[in-house]
């Protein structure tokens, strides 16, 4: 049970929540629009993209008559995918391996494949992934395993380091072509580094990819996830667990699988503590977030904007605090930006209070390791 709840939990019935940033994805993509999913470190982004796939296969079965539209999800974090491998061939390999699926096939004969070539000297390998689709369509047209795909890249920051950056505007090229065997959409994740090249007016994907975040998950959320995993779990007790978790997706999984495994309900501090280990490596990674190599000050009135917000929050306590109120008060403005770092990186969550939007630091676990963090 641990390893099924902590791994990616898209595309199994062990998925909770996130139904409206769906139907946000599966409404645009049918109008061929293109997202940047972002978040933070182990904010459910990879989920997201399998949860897509699943329900996607879900439509189909319910609506077998109507066009299929399948995701097609390349990690560029996977191990198998050497230094060596060039960008199309990565694509052409999952784009294969998916569409040779024989749930996709749908009882229809084995695939006549193509052998491309990515490192021909007589071809670019961009021109051999075009062709190499076209010629797969071909093969694909009239039978029962024809479809459109989404083409969704998981870890899309690898594509602004060195080894892809250089051949983004060949790869959105490809993307763009609108063909009947290139991609109806492109869906990216990444975390901050890739939500700011977003925003950037001269970056490749500028007006073009949509921002979407991910944030907690919202309390009702949370609460079916820990009643499926404790159903045996009181108001209070799961009250408890929204409380130290922030409803932040991981935590929240860690901590139940802890909890489950060592029947640990009566005694979250020894879950916490069981847990310790994986919980420092996540909120290194979120500090990271936080710094970007920069170096940023977190202390005193010269602190980086994230970590001023971020110290003004703990204050704040359960009462929160407005953005306007927060710009006053810090003395930064504007702000909106900063609060949206940390609701991605699902360290806060926002609420209404009558008509103003108030935002809280609810998760003890990271607030108790930040004020430790920023003592040292």
């Amino acid at each position: 049970m641990k390893r099924e709840i902590e791994g990616h939990v898209g595309g199994t019935s062990d998925f909770f929540g996130r139904d409206y940033l769906l139907r946000s994805l599966f409404q645009g993509v049918a109008k061929g629009w293109s997202f940047g999913l972002c978040g933070g470190p182990k904010s459910g982004k990879t989920s997201v993209l399998y949860q897509l796939d699943r329900v996607s296969r879900a439509k189909w079965k319910n609506d077998p008559g109507g066009l299929r539209v399948v995701p097609v999800i390349v990690d560029l974090s996977a191990s198998k995918w050497s230094k060596r491998v060039l960008l199309p061939e990565i694509i052409w390999t999952q784009l294969v391996e998916t569409l040779s699926e024989p749930a996709l096939r749908g009882g229809s004969g084995d695939l006549k494949l193509p052998r491309p070539v990515f490192n021909s000297r007589t071809e670019l390998p961009w021109e051999t992934l075009i062709r190499s689709c076209a010629d797969l369509y071909r093969e694909l047209r009239g039978g029962k395993g024809w479809c459109r795909y989404v083409l969704c890249i998981d870890n899309g920051d690898l594509l602004l380091t060195k080894r892809f950056k250089q051949i983004l505007p060949a790869f959105l090229d490809f993307v763009n072509l609108k063909q009947e065997h290139t991609p109806v959409a492109l869906i990216c994740s990444g975390t901050r580094i890739f939500r700011e090249y977003l925003f950037d007016e001269v970056g490749h994907f500028s007006k073009w990819l949509r921002p979407i975040v991910l944030s907690p998950l919202l309390e009702a959320e949370a609460r079916s996830m820990i009643n499926y995993w404790l159903p045996e779990a009181s108001h209070e007790e799961a009250s408890d667990l929204l409380s130290i978790t922030g409803q932040h997706p991981y935590l929240l999984a860690r901590i139940l699988s802890e909890v489950k495994e060592r029947n640990l309900l009566g005694n979250l501090r020894s879950a916490m503590d069981g847990a310790l280990i994986d919980l420092e490596l996540l909120f290194e990674a979120i500090w990271s977030e936080f710094d970007l190599g920069r170096g940023v000050t977190y202390r005193g009135s010269y602190a980086a904007p994230e970590h001023s917000l971020m110290q003004f929050l703990l204050d704040c306590g359960e009462h929160g605090t407005t953005i306007r109120d927060a710009e006053r008060e810090i003395g930064l403005r504007p702000l909106k930006d900063y609060f949206e770092f940390l609701e991605y990186q699902c360290l806060v969550e926002r609420t209404l209070r009558g008509n103003e939007r108030i935002v809280r630091s609810r998760c003890s676990l990271w607030n108790e390791w930040y004020r430790d963090r920023v003592s040292m």
